[in-house]
């Protein structure tokens, strides 16, 4: 008798505990991403603009280069030619001659975000995603400027809603920065931007989608990690301290995007029926959020969190 009142309660308790958990799952599952898709066509009058921006921009380096060149290689050699020779021309030569190829190159950089900017500006996402594949190819020539151009290149995918694209595109320059420190500023957004994106990709089978988004988000939760632990270190030198106003600011984007991938990782830990991870993320979150500027996700990750938090404190 004792041990049939053993196993009732212990059945009853089992019952409880899942029925506790597909509550948790339901929570979670009602608060999951639904991405708004552009359909529309791209803006014709944009593509038109944005083309005849970057030709433009081409053109004006080109130019420069030629120009910059001819006359300070010309002027150098007359005064190396003088007799005697001209020093101070040469110098000044010199220093006209390495501005020139700055300004150029500055120029050329130019030719190919100016364009992305207006472009997803105005709504011309097919000359903004041509741009960015062009950027992509060139990472010798355009330094970071193609880690920056992939995340907008996916974050546009994503507004489409191709997001097996998006991922894609991701996976490629995951595989390529992920080693550069100096990338993890452009690695961060576009790993929690996949994250989000992998959760509600179709035609994929949930478990598939539950590892896809983890793995991301934790990618980027590694990230920017790191950013904010070198934007917290203590700033050094005039042009550091001057620039302390936009650290600030993007300091608060970090967290933003710290609260939403914590918040997602947390989502899929509870899928797994992992809640004590899921209440660590939940906690993080939390946190991220509260130290984090307003954001238009900002007060349901808290209330969520808040609640999950305190269903999940025993766990």
């Amino acid at each position: 008798m004792t041990a049939q009142k053993a196993r009732t309660r212990h059945m009853a308790k089992r019952g409880k505990d899942y029925r506790f958990q597909q509550q948790q799952q339901q929570v979670v599952q009602q608060r999951a991403p639904e991405l708004p898709v552009n359909d529309a066509p791209s803006n014709s009058k944009g593509d038109n603009m944005s083309l005849g921006l970057f030709f433009a921009l081409l053109i004006l380096s080109a130019i420069t280069l030629g120009l910059g060149v001819y006359f300070s290689a010309s002027k150098f050699m007359a005064a190396v030619n003088a007799s005697p020779t001209d020093w101070s021309t040469v110098i000044g030569m010199t220093i006209l001659l390495t501005a020139t190829l700055l300004v150029a190159r500055a120029l050329f950089w130019l030719a190919f975000f100016g364009p992305v900017m207006l472009a997803s500006r105005m709504g011309a996402w097919s000359t903004a995603e041509a741009m960015c594949r062009r950027a992509i190819k060139l990472p010798d020539t355009l330094s970071r400027g193609s880690s920056w151009a992939s995340v907008a290149l996916v974050q546009s995918l994503v507004t489409r809603g191709q997001y097996r694209e998006a991922i894609d595109a991701a996976e490629k320059e995951w595989d390529k920065s992920n080693k550069d420190s100096r990338q993890l500023q452009n690695l961060g957004p576009l790993c929690v931007t996949v994250g989000i994106a992998s959760q509600v990709e179709p035609d994929v089978k949930d478990s598939q989608r539950s590892a896809e988004s983890l793995k991301w988000n934790e990618r980027g939760v590694e990230c920017l990690n790191q950013v904010l632990e070198q934007m917290e270190k203590p700033k050094k030198g005039l042009f550091s301290k001057a620039m302390a106003p936009q650290s600030a600011e993007w300091k608060g984007q970090v967290r933003t995007q710290l609260a939403v991938a914590h918040f997602n990782i947390a989502s899929t830990y509870m899928q797994k029926q992992d809640m004590r991870r899921a209440r660590e993320n939940f906690k993080k979150s939390l946190d991220f959020a509260n130290q984090a500027p307003e954001f238009p996700q900002r007060a349901d990750i808290i209330k969520v969190a808040k609640e999950q938090i305190a269903r999940l404190k025993h766990a």
